[in-house]
């Protein structure tokens, strides 16, 4: 029996000398993304690696990402997972104007 198994590497903001490592809103949501390939991974049952994973239908191997990424978007998750550097939580406009920010320029990539 073959136990499925992954890995996720990232390229997040480093801390330097003078300031501490925050991650951008942007970072998160392509933590939780990947995370969802990685849960999509190890999550598998299947007999043949052919189809374990993200060896799915194209129109399927990003849903388990995108349902996770959905999660950055809501105000009680960002909430939850976020702060400003002082540990304050985020301002509510400013939090307002980043969950409007998501549908900005939508209809430019809809084909």
């Amino acid at each position: 029996v073959q136990h499925p198994s992954a890995a996720m590497i990232a390229n997040f903001t480093k801390p330097t000398e003078t300031e501490k490592s925050c991650l951008t809103h942007d970072e998160v949501v392509t933590f939780f993304h990947e995370f969802g390939h990685v849960m999509h991974q190890i999550c598998s049952n299947t007999k043949l690696v052919d189809f374990a994973g993200t060896r799915v239908e194209r129109d399927f191997v990003e849903a388990p990402s995108q349902m996770l990424e959905n999660w950055c978007w809501k105000k009680e998750a960002i909430l939850k997972m976020s702060a400003k550097i002082d540990g304050k939580p985020i301002p509510d406009d400013l939090l307002e104007k980043l969950i409007k920010s998501r549908l900005a320029n939508v209809g430019l990539f809809n084909q």
